[in-house]
């Protein structure tokens, strides 16, 4: 069991019907410097549960700009973001508090994460507001997909239903630099039952290895034990409960997608890049297992799809921010799949210890159609 967060500084708050305006304060104590301009509510999203927690220094006098926000725009789409200002005090919670108003700003017109941060640090480098990490995207509550891009910020954590956690990609350069910084956008669809963990660099550099702090972040996820869905005050309880004290700001938000009732289709939606490919494998396995699709015959469908997102992958189109696509139809007693990707798949030369994946499809399916077009490929695999 954890200790009451209260014995333990840390301060929670739960989704509620309303994101109101962050009022920002001219003059700020230094002990209430964060808490004073986080939000009080978080974004209220049918089938979503929003939770955050902040945890400031163990020494006052080492408060920083530690954020974490969420908002919902004109098209029923939800804007989140995280990050972390350089420095402590007043000044960074001044600089905090702008950040993040101008990434709310420049989220109404940006077609993208990635464009989006760069306008914001075009701006910061503009008026000199100073430098920060962030972490800032956009999820569809309608697909369960989220697009985020990292202006070098702490890799965020998913954890899925099954409890496995893995650290999505991450990368960028730091905003407000100077140097006309350019952002990648990813693309991950959260799966019924998952949870995403965005966090600031206070909750892995505790220990002062960073390797170790991120082994430690995984085993807490594995190991978390969540009361009335509170996500992130769980991981901040486990990490910081007892004598570990951190010597930096902490802020955390999770974002849990709730299981839904059976539904007889799915679609999700990844980067094309390496890193997603078991994240994908792992999504469409608990929507096979949602059919009964165990055993022998659910280990021949993962296989299957399996292969032809690697390939998708492999073969497809490899610009910045490209997707591919799954979609799983059931019609009574057959499982179509569908993968999608863009653009024509490249030639490739099959070798003696790789190459199988096309065999693999074809015998583990009862039908494979490949249609390899100029501006898509889409593999079809048939399950009866």
């Amino acid at each position: 069991m954890f200790k009451d967060p209260s014995e333990q500084g840390i301060i929670s708050f739960k989704s509620t019907a309303e994101v109101p305006l962050l009022i920002k304060t001219p003059r700020l104590r230094s002990a209430e410097l964060c808490t004073e301009e986080l939000p009080a509510h978080l974004a209220n999203v049918e089938g979503l549960i929003f939770d955050a927690a902040y945890l400031p220094a163990s020494g006052e006098s080492q408060v920083g700009g530690d954020w974490y926000d969420t908002f919902e725009l004109s098209d029923g789409t939800i804007g989140l973001s995280v990050g972390d200002v350089v420095g402590h005090g007043l000044e960074a919670a001044v600089s905090m508090s702008e950040i993040r108003d101008a990434i709310r700003t420049c989220a109404s017109t940006a077609g993208s994460p990635s464009v989006m941060l760069r306008r914001v640090d075009e701006l910061m480098n503009a008026r000199g507001v100073g430098m920060a990490t962030a972490i800032a995207g956009f999820y569809s509550p309608a697909t369960g997909m989220l697009r985020y891009a990292c202006a070098g910020h702490p890799q965020p954590v998913l954890l899925t239903r099954s409890g496995h956690a893995a650290f999505l990609p991450g990368g960028g350069l730091m905003l407000g630099l100077g140097v006309g910084s350019t952002f990648d956008d990813i693309t991950v669809t959260l799966a019924p039952g998952a949870t995403l963990f965005l966090y600031t660099d206070g909750l892995l550099e505790y220990t002062k290895d960073l390797l170790a702090g991120e082994e430690r972040l995984l085993e807490a996820l594995r190991a978390l034990d969540v009361h009335e869905h509170r996500y992130a005050e769980a991981l901040h309880g486990y990490l910081f409960e007892g004598a570990v004290e951190n010597a930096d700001d902490c802020a955390t938000l999770a974002i849990h997608r709730r299981e839904s009732e059976n539904d007889a289709c799915a679609r999700l939606t990844y980067s094309s890049i390496p890193a997603c490919a078991p994240l994908a494998r792992d999504a469409f396995r608990l929507f096979s297992e949602r059919f009964a699709a165990c055993g022998e015959r659910g280990f021949e469908l993962v296989s299957a799809v399996g292969e032809a997102v690697a390939n998708a992958i492999e073969h497809g189109v490899h610009d910045p921010g490209s997707v591919f696509e799954i979609e799983a139809r059931l019609h009574e007693s057959t499982l179509v799949v569908e993968v999608r990707s863009p653009g024509h798949w490249r030639s490739f030369t099959p070798s003696a210890d790789r190459g199988r994946g096309l065999q693999i499809m074809r015998t583990y399916s009862n039908g494979l159609e490949i249609d390899s077009a100029q501006d898509q490929t889409r593999v079809k695999l048939t399950f009866r």
